[in-house]
């Protein structure tokens, strides 16, 4: 008999448990479903800015999220095939707040830029001790973002 009480109060106690984990997950998923651009971004947001390269370089770009740092950060995963041709562009996608109007709210970041072809040859350590490679650090912020139509322009 007492094994058979021990029984239900484990069930009962499993039960509990498992309903109290399910809310946090239903609670994640009704925000992630109400929580979106509307509740964060202006009526007309941007969900991407492009990088425009106006160079006669191939370029790759990474924007790392650690302004006012300049250091170059972790190894990006670059594929030969990637980077920005003379007179192409590239997208910068809002993903964590699905605006760049939320997301560069009060702050400046940096993209880095760099020539494609250095960086294919070396091995990132070198990159990032010698900066070799390395073009230029544009700033971007939302009034430069608004002032140039969310074009970033490489020369």
């Amino acid at each position: 008999m007492a094994s058979s009480f021990r029984n239900v109060q484990n069930h009962t106690i499993l039960n509990t448990m498992n309903k109290l984990l399910i809310l946090p997950i239903i609670l994640f998923i009704t925000c992630a479903m109400t929580c979106g651009k509307d509740d964060f971004c202006p009526d007309d947001p941007h969900s991407r800015f492009y990088l425009k390269n106006e160079s006669d370089v191939r370029i790759h770009s990474i924007m790392y999220w650690n302004y006012p740092d300049t250091t170059i950060g972790i190894s990006p995963v670059f594929d030969i095939n990637e980077g920005i041709s003379p007179n192409g562009s590239r997208a910068f996608e809002a993903d964590i707040s699905n605006c760049w109007e939320n997301a560069l709210e009060g702050r400046s970041e940096w993209i880095y830029i760099f020539n494609a072809d250095t960086i294919e040859t070396l091995d990132w350590e070198t990159v990032q001790q010698t900066n070799r490679g390395l073009l230029e650090r544009i700033e971007i912020n939302l009034t430069s973002l608004n002032q140039n139509d969310f074009v970033v322009v490489y020369e």
